[in-house]
């Protein structure tokens, strides 16, 4: 069976801030939400996480999402059966590196509906 995937697929979700909204033409991969691709035939999803002001949102590059990550993964948890493939981007501290592992520890054990097919962190510039 065929699955249509989308590559950074929350860059379809508004930005946060300013500085997104300045590189969203270069980070943006995606014109719909999660949402909208899910119900377009969407079913694997690369999902790009950073640590932002004391929470996991998605982002990519230097583009950061509205959205809290948490938050996207319930909704396709909500949506039907999926599967997703998560990354860190970027350097993790000590105490990030330990959230990062509990939270998806937890995610995993509370989205059923969802496939875990990779969890790994992309290790960009500092």
């Amino acid at each position: 069976m065929v699955k249509i995937g989308t590559h950074n697929s929350a860059t379809g979700e508004k930005g946060k801030g300013l500085l997104s909204w300045l590189v969203t033409p270069f980070a943006k991969c995606q014109n719909k939400t999660i949402r909208e691709q899910y119900e377009a035939g969407c079913r694997m999803f690369d999902i790009r996480v950073r640590w932002v002001d004391g929470y996991f949102r998605c982002a990519h590059g230097l583009w950061t999402s509205e959205r809290f990550a948490y938050g996207i993964l319930q909704e396709l948890n909500t949506l039907g059966k999926c599967i997703v493939i998560l990354t860190y981007e970027g350097y993790l501290n000590d105490y990030q590196e330990k959230n990062f592992i509990e939270s998806v520890m937890l995610m995993k054990a509370t989205f059923p509906n969802i496939t875990w097919r990779e969890v790994c962190v992309k290790k960009g510039w500092r």
